[in-house]
């Protein structure tokens, strides 16, 4: 690929169609947004186009006949290195994401497609690439990154157990609460239903009830267990929990996924259960105190 005015000074020596084809080539390859630029073999610039002067700060006349280096930072020379001996024995486009120089000196994150250009002989005399910005996208990346290892470093610190499936109701993560919980290690649970790793049962009834996360992704809403819920964790100990499954949805309210969030409440319930034996039996004999055994009589009589 040539300069637009070496295009035009090609195609003096042509035919008319090939003249035509030069002249729309080199007005795609001038008004394209990417930036577009050949080097020789040397690294020398051969081609430059206006995508490249906005991208970089350089006028045509600044780059052409200069070395493609200016533009490689210190700490990717090696990397250019090896990358121009790969091109020089292989002909096939690669694409990679790298940094670049501006002309003020501050570093550009772009995405790089290269490929070799050939003479009549198959022999590669230059290298093209097409160059596009990605500053932006990867800074939005970055800070993508930082939030979500914020908020595992939050759900793991969190004294709550924390679960989240995915759309069919597979677990993705489980905090350390929940592993210690359940009984499964977040390795040994991503992928599996959470209705083998949550395991729940009525505490009165012994029997499962309805399975949240399944009830959870079809209403769409907030579900909430029980208050004798139990959970059999993975080496059969028993654990009072309570329990609330929520929808995990995008900006448009697309239901990604389900949160659940449960609490060990064995120490609570075991209270809350003496608590209510001693409001209705006698503490030394065991039997039903006076106002219990009146409200027994008189639900009797109501039936009877």
């Amino acid at each position: 690929m040539g300069s637009p005015t070496t295009f035009i000074q090609d195609a003096a020596a042509q035919t008319d169609d090939q003249r035509h084809h030069i002249y729309r080539l080199a007005a795609i390859v001038q008004s394209a947004e990417d930036a577009i630029l050949s080097k020789n073999l040397d690294d020398v610039i051969t081609a430059w186009n206006s995508g490249a002067e906005k991208l970089f700060g350089y006028t045509e006349q600044e780059m052409l006949g200069q070395s493609f280096l200016t533009l490689v930072p210190a700490h990717k020379l090696e990397e250019a290195s090896i990358l121009r001996d790969q091109l020089r024995n292989d002909f096939n486009i690669q694409h990679i994401e790298t940094e670049y120089l501006h002309k003020n000196g501050s570093l550009i994150q772009v995405a790089v497609s290269i490929s070799s250009i050939k003479n009549s002989h198959n022999d590669i005399v230059e290298v093209s690439e097409i160059i596009r910005d990605i500053t932006f996208q990867k800074k939005i990346q970055q800070q993508f990154l930082m939030e979500h290892e914020l908020l595992k470093v939050t759900m793991d610190s969190i004294g709550d157990a924390v679960m989240t499936t995915d759309s069919q109701g597979c677990v993705q993560y489980l905090n350390p609460v929940a592993q210690k919980l359940t009984g499964w290690s977040q390795t040994e649970a991503i992928g599996k239903r959470a209705k083998k790793i949550l395991n729940v049962i009525s505490e009165k009834t012994r029997k499962p009830g309805l399975n949240p996360v399944a009830l959870c992704l079809a209403e769409n809403r907030v579900i909430t267990l029980a208050d004798d819920a139990v959970l059999i964790n993975r080496q059969g100990d028993e654990f009072a929990i309570q329990e609330s499954v929520s929808p995990i949805r995008d900006a448009d309210g697309n239901t990604l996924g389900v949160v659940i969030v449960f609490q060990d409440v064995t120490a609570q319930r075991k209270i809350s259960q003496e608590l209510s034996y001693r409001a209705k039996h006698d503490i030394l004999t065991g039997l039903p105190n006076r106002s219990e055994f009146e409200k027994s009589l008189k639900r009797f009589v109501k039936n009877n």
